[in-house]
């Protein structure tokens, strides 16, 4: 009876430990399911029936270790079962952690796209423990069922003593019965789960050999090998499938895992069939041990990855597209905003000598890798010459012709590329080896220019760098023909047309800003008035042309015979005023003196002809001596010009005086040369 209730014990003792190891799976799905539910719905009991799971499946696991502590082979199971509860525990943790930056969806598709691995090996190693102990329990359950025989034979001798003891033992026998009958279902039950999880799962599981070779594969593996039957795969290797050097990656995961015993988890790699047909997928491979804990072989899970990871790879290519875009939109920015302010500056630039700077300054910042410089066509149209430049443009000539340049005779872009024709301009050096572009500057139809850009490292220039070099040549043209323009326009407000010299309305105004001037500091100012003599007698004899070409000539011998300061306009028709600022009476006389001796040696040849010789007379005008205002002494000046004609004429008079000589004057040494 002892040996009986000793067998029944063992019994019980192995269905305790297979309900606590199917409790301890149990409560890690549902804490699985726990997660994802509180990741989708962001629900408290959900996270709160996770943590609850988690404790429970740990205290199921740890009840586990107590009733099997005297069996080494189910310890070690339990080791590892007890690494893959812990990882899979911490990794719900963090995605919990992780819900608000992943989203509800995408948390939920990582709890299951991560722990699909570590699931399986939990379940596996439970499948281990149960089968253990499903094998101690048959053991048990032959011994209870000897004992049974034996307590039938001792109740048989004995039933004379107790029909009680009798009754009691077959009650306890049929419980027995039932018991290990509903652990036979129980195991039946688990293998056909077994099967259909290997028939029905998505992702590849297979067993190996020591020798990495095919114990058993599922139907999605052998779907991946191009099998219709899994059993074709028992015996072979990857070598029979994939590609030597895939095959010989696989064996040393699995040689590794092996002789190690850890588990390799969720590793990425490229699988390459024999065929040729490329896969994406994340393994995971762990050591499988026998009944004694002794690692024989390797089994283990892979899922295909393929379409995620070319969503990844194209989001990559996306990015980068993206960050190309963004560069070039910043460029684009850049170069705009240099091109506003450039153009802002060009706008209010007073001559073509300061656009040129502004260009050299700007040139440098639009195109950094280049050189170049800007080349105008002379007034005569006959050279070009270098306005500015920036970086290296030793490699162009300062000046050339017209014609020496393709881009000038052409009338639109020319460079060393091949959509241009190769063909070198004249004006670039022979010695130069790099890319180069010439690019007409025109405005209004008519090409005042060239602009050079040039590459010593070979390489042609991109779209971008022609487009902003275009965008930049049309903006200088504009601005120097608006510079021209405004130069012309404001030369024909101030000078007069025939003569060159600046008229009487501009004379009028600088006069009163001289009158200011020397208001304020205290000096005085010159005024000569001029007239030609018996100029009438010269346009009756020689015409309007010969007229006109006197008063050139005359024009020219003022300009050349006065200071930079010094105004000289045309007061009338053959009336000319000179307004000399700072100048004392003493030079103000001196120089008309000087003028008048000048004008006596003036040949004058019209068409072959020599006009003869001219003359003039002047009178001369000091502020303040002689008028407080611009008309006063302008009045002066005239009073004493016509004095100088009713004296005979070809001379200077001083306003309210005596005429004075030249030669007097000369003689005196007061005066020091003009």
């Amino acid at each position: 009876m002892n040996t009986l209730g000793m067998s029944g014990q063992w019994v019980n003792h192995s269905t305790r430990i297979i309900r606590e190891i199917t409790a301890t799976e149990s409560m890690a799905k549902t804490a699985e399911s726990s997660a994802r539910g509180f990741l989708l719905t962001g629900d408290p009991a959900s996270l709160q029936m996770m943590k609850e799971s988690v404790a429970s499946a740990n205290q199921h696991e740890r009840e586990v270790r107590l009733l099997t502590a005297d069996n080494p082979r189910q310890q070690r199971r339990l080791d590892n079962l007890e690494a893959l509860l812990a990882e899979r525990f911490k990794a719900l943790e963090e995605l919990v952690l992780m819900r608000g930056s992943l989203g509800a969806g995408e948390a939920a598709q990582v709890v299951r796209s991560v722990g699909a691995p570590l699931s399986a090996a939990i379940e596996s190693l439970s499948w281990e423990l149960q089968n253990e102990e499903y094998s101690l329990l048959e053991a048990r359950s032959s011994a209870l069922d000897e004992d049974t025989a034996r307590a039938r034979v001792g109740r048989a001798i004995a039933a004379a003593f107790s029909l009680l003891l009798l009754a009691a033992a077959s009650v306890v026998i049929r419980f027995d019965g039932r018991r290990r009958r509903k652990l036979e279902t129980q195991l039946q039950h688990e293998k056909d789960l077994f099967t259909t999880l290997m028939d029905t799962l998505p992702d590849r599981v297979y067993f190996k050999d020591p020798e990495s070779r095919f114990l058993r594969i599922n139907a999605a593996k052998g779907r991946r090998l191009g099998l219709s039957n899994v059993a074709e795969a028992i015996g072979k290797s990857d070598a029979d499938f994939y590609r030597p050097e895939q095959a010989a990656r696989a064996r040393a995961d699995e040689k590794e895992v092996f002789q190690t015993g850890r588990a390799l988890i969720d590793k990425e790699e490229l699988e390459t069939s024999i065929g040729g047909v490329e896969e994406w997928v994340m393994s995971t491979k762990l050591p499988m041990v026998d009944s004694d804990g002794t690692i024989v072989g390797t089994f283990g899970i892979s899922r295909d990855i393929t379409a995620s990871k070319r969503a990844e790879q194209e989001l990559e290519s996306a990015n980068s597209k993206l960050t190309g875009w963004n560069d070039r939109l910043e460029l684009r920015n850049r170069e705009g905003v240099l091109l506003a302010e450039m153009g802002e500056l060009l706008e209010t630039c007073v001559d073509e000598e300061e656009a040129d700077r502004i260009l050299s300054r700007f040139a440098t910042d639009l195109w950094p890798a280049l050189s170049g410089a800007l080349s105008m066509i002379d007034s005569s149209r006959s050279s070009v010459e270098i306005a500015a430049g920036w970086g290296d443009s030793t490699a162009l000539a300062s000046v050339f012709l017209p014609e020496d340049c393709w881009a000038l005779r052409r009338g639109r872009p020319h460079g060393s590329a091949l959509s241009y024709g190769q063909i070198r301009c004249a004006h670039i050096a022979r010695g130069f080896t790099g890319a180069f572009v010439c690019i007409p500057v025109m405005a209004h139809g008519e090409v005042l220019g060239v602009m050079h850009l040039l590459r010593p490292d070979g390489q042609e220039l991109d779209e971008s760098e022609l487009r902003l070099a275009k965008t930049n040549a049309e903006r200088m043209g504009l601005a120097i023909a608006n510079l021209r323009l405004r130069a012309a326009l404001k030369a024909q407000s101030i000078r007069d047309p025939l003569t060159g010299l600046f008229n009487r309305r501009y004379m009028e105004e600088t006069f009163e800003r001289e009158l200011y001037r020397a208001d304020r500091d205290g000096s005085t100012i010159g005024t000569i008035m001029l007239d030609l003599d018996h100029f009438k007698q010269f346009n009756d004899a020689f015409g309007h042309d010969g007229g006109d070409a006197i008063l050139k000539e005359f024009s020219q011998l003022l300009l050349a015979r006065t200071r930079k300061e010094d105004v000289v306009c045309r007061y009338g028709g053959e009336e000319f005023l000179i307004v000399l600022p700072g100048a004392s009476l003493d030079d103000t006389h001196y120089r008309a003196e000087s003028l008048l001796a000048a004008i006596r040696n003036i040949a004058v040849v019209s068409r072959g002809r020599e006009l003869g010789h001219v003359s003039a007379s002047m009178g001369v005008a000091l502020y303040p001596n002689h008028g407080s205002t611009m008309g006063l002494l302008i009045r002066a000046a005239d009073e004493a010009l016509y004095q100088a004609k009713a004296h005979g004429r070809d001379r200077v008079m001083l306003a309210a005086t005596h005429p004075i000589h030249d030669s007097q004057l000369l003689n005196s040494g007061a005066l020091g040369p003009v």
